[in-house]
């Protein structure tokens, strides 16, 4: 989990280290290095920060920009070979870029006119509650440097066991260990929130880990995320224009 982290994005967007070179290095040396491995042994032996997951393989077939997502339960366990009638649970619309490569998350999947069918990967993964409530406790009696620095840990925190796990799956899918991308709601390539509520219907976070959606399909507690993931071996980010 903290092994993942992505520690640029951590001191630089998080935590609002300024500078460059060695006044930045300097920085990370002499304060943010030792803030955050005190932080991390911290919430180890008080357990602030408690990681789990919730994940699932799901049949698949794209369908122009669509993706269709079929109930597990009609195909053999282990296979992609139906066993009785296919039915649809739910469907993602992607959006499709206007120019560059013309890219579609769903082009990534098996088309339905090709008869065969494919696998899709969904997380949540959560640092659960306690990081809220240590920051939200700091709030209130003032210890707002605190407060960001324990925010930023576990938002840090959440997205390294993403990484992590994706790790996982990969493993479990035996695919080869940089194979594949993860891709949240909300960003370029699938940048409809309200598809969290269709990932939440397949996968149960709230039962299974006790992460809820907001009215405004936000992950609570904050430092969880969602994603799902694409084992294609040519995935890649990009922006698709508004």
């Amino acid at each position: 989990m903290f092994a993942g982290m992505d520690l640029k994005t951590l001191y630089r967007l998080h935590w609002g280290a300024r500078g460059t070179g060695e006044e930045f290095d300097r920085l990370v040396r002499d304060d943010f290095e030792p803030r955050r491995l005190r932080l991390q042994r911290e919430a180890e032996d008080r357990g602030w920060i408690k990681p789990t997951a919730v994940y699932g393989y799901f049949p698949v077939q794209s369908d122009g920009q669509d993706l269709i997502v079929y109930e597990a339960s009609a195909f053999t366990p282990g296979s992609l070979t139906p066993r009785g009638k296919v039915e649809e649970i739910v469907r993602f619309r992607f959006p499709r870029q206007a120019e560059r490569e013309g890219l579609c998350l769903s082009d990534y999947f098996q088309p339905v006119d090709s008869s065969r069918f494919d696998v899709l990967p969904l997380q949540v993964v959560t640092v659960g509650p306690y990081v809220d409530e240590l920051r939200a406790a700091l709030d209130q009696r003032g210890e707002y440097a605190d407060a960001l620095f324990v925010h930023g840990l576990g938002v840090s925190a959440a997205e390294g066991l993403a990484e992590w796990h994706h790790g996982l799956i990969r493993e479990e899918l035996k695919l080869e260990p940089e194979r594949g991308k993860r891709y949240s709601f909300g960003y370029s390539a699938c940048p409809d929130l309200a598809d969290q509520a269709k990932l939440f219907k397949l996968l149960a976070p709230e039962a299974a880990i006790g992460v809820t959606l907001t009215s405004a399909y936000q992950l609570v507690p904050e430092a969880s995320t969602s994603a799902l993931i694409v084992h294609h071996p040519q995935a890649t980010y990009y922006l698709v224009k508004a």
